[in-house]
């Protein structure tokens, strides 16, 4: 009878819960439903052994005891929804991006028991349009997102609320997007701003102006108003206790460090800098990073003190170590002229990246704008082209054999693990669902 039931609930799976509860208080041996930590538990079996995020799988076995919140079933190191056991079976939820193949560890108590047969995740990927229109000249934000016209979609970032930040820099503009209220407002017109970011709470939002020390704030708690501000130099005291002084010709970026507190900055000039949010003085750190080029950053989330920095113009990714100073290639190759090159990353070619981000296990997303597309570099160092066609421009949502952009500068990703992508050349913000 077990064996149909199981059977049925694959085929009907939203019916499972209701059925499982019913299979439960039905069972002629009240003792089997309850966890033995004096017996071992046994895994059986699996099914399916394969699927995406939200696949329903029902694992086989006994001594599972009844209760599924004293039942942990991880798909490598992400905890899967346990939903219902009945002592020997239980269905669990497949979680997101667990890895291509995972090993399904079952933990009940003090007992710990892994399958030897590995269960296969299939990624899927799309792209949808989240505001902005392809072929917009003008500016208007401050309606729906469907409302939303914008001009040269830059760059982007997301504080811990989820709303995204867009800048453009011509003519400059800083709007607010909110997916779940479903509407954009605009918080500065002028000026020509660059990649923003966070503070290490995620709440303030800081964006460069592109020449000199000046840059803007922006705080939920003063209802997101323009605060126009500047880096402060070190006075003669300070650089007679060991600070240096600094010179921003031009800066394109800001990352937030959550190592030290403090917000990183490049110039063009090749000077890193660092300043403090709430004092704002800064000092020089560093000099000859890549002189005389753009430059975009961002903190690794785990090795929270190596910065990572692309350089546009010589096609290439580096780190840099804020505690050793050392500066090295990461991947690309320093080049006058891209390329596009999928594969190791001391092998893989770009072709301008610009901004990059990054999510919680540290896989690194770039905006290959004169690619057209958005790559990956894995932890294991592999790049790959996840969306877009290379060399390929044109606006398309869809899959990743379809989905088309045109010149995409920006990549934020929000905690649910989506990134968003400033297509330049479309005038739109696009959302990336990796699952």
């Amino acid at each position: 009878m077990k064996k149909h039931l199981v059977k049925y609930l694959i085929c009907t799976p939203l019916l499972f819960v209701s059925i499982f509860f019913g299979a439960c208080s039905d069972n002629d041996n009240p003792e089997s439903s309850t966890y033995d930590p004096n017996q071992p538990i046994r895994l059986d079996s699996f099914s399916p052994d394969s699927g995406g995020m939200a696949t329903k799988v029902i694992i086989k076995g006994s001594n599972f005891g009844s209760n599924a919140n004293n039942i942990k079933v991880y798909y490598n190191d992400k905890a899967a929804a346990v939903v219902n056991s009945n002592g020997s079976e239980m269905y669990v939820i497949t979680p997101r991006q667990p890895g291509d193949t995972c090993n399904i560890a079952v933990v009940i108590g003090k007992d710990s028991l892994i399958f030897d047969n590995q269960f296969h995740y299939k990624t899927t990927i799309s792209v949808t349009t989240v505001a902005g229109k392809p072929g917009s000249a003008d500016l208007s934000a401050g309606g729906t997102l469907a409302e939303a016209v914008f001009n040269t979609v830059c760059f982007l970032c997301v504080d811990v609320e989820n709303n995204i930040f867009m800048t453009q820099r011509s003519p400059g503009a800083v709007v607010l997007i909110n997916e779940k209220s479903n509407r954009t407002m605009l918080l500065r017109e002028g000026n020509v701003p660059n990649l923003p970011c966070v503070d290490s709470e995620g709440r303030v939002v800081m964006v460069p102006d592109d020449g000199g020390d000046n840059f803007f704030v922006f705080d939920p708690d003063n209802q997101w108003a323009t605060r126009n501000t500047f880096i402060i130099h070190p006075t003669a005291d300070d650089i007679a206790a060991g600070m240096f002084n600094f010179n921003v010709n031009w800066k394109h970026a800001l990352a937030s460090c959550k190592l030290d507190g403090y917000i990183y900055t490049r110039a063009y000039n090749g000077e890193l800098i660092k300043f403090h949010p709430k004092t704002r003085k800064g000092q020089k750190i560093d000099e000859g990073l890549m002189i005389d080029g753009d430059s975009y950053l961002q903190f690794h989330p785990i090795d929270e003190h190596i910065l990572y920095l692309t350089y546009p113009n010589k096609h290439c990714i580096y780190t840099y170590n804020i505690e050793t100073k050392e500066h090295k290639l990461f991947a690309g190759k320093v080049s006058g002229a891209g390329s596009w090159l999928d594969g190791d990353r001391s092998e893989a070619e770009f072709n301008n990246p610009r901004q990059l981000c990054m999510d919680k296990e540290g896989n690194v997303y770039v905006a290959d704008e004169n690619n057209h597309v958005i790559r990956m570099i894995n932890t294991e160092g592999s790049v790959s082209t996840i969306i877009g066609i290379p060399g390929k421009s044109g606006y398309q949502d869809g899959n990743p054999e379809d989905a088309l952009f045109n010149f995409p500068r920006g990549v934020a990703i929000d905690s649910n693990g989506d990134i968003y992508v400033a297509d330049k050349g479309n005038k739109c913000v696009r959302k990336l669902s990796i699952q």
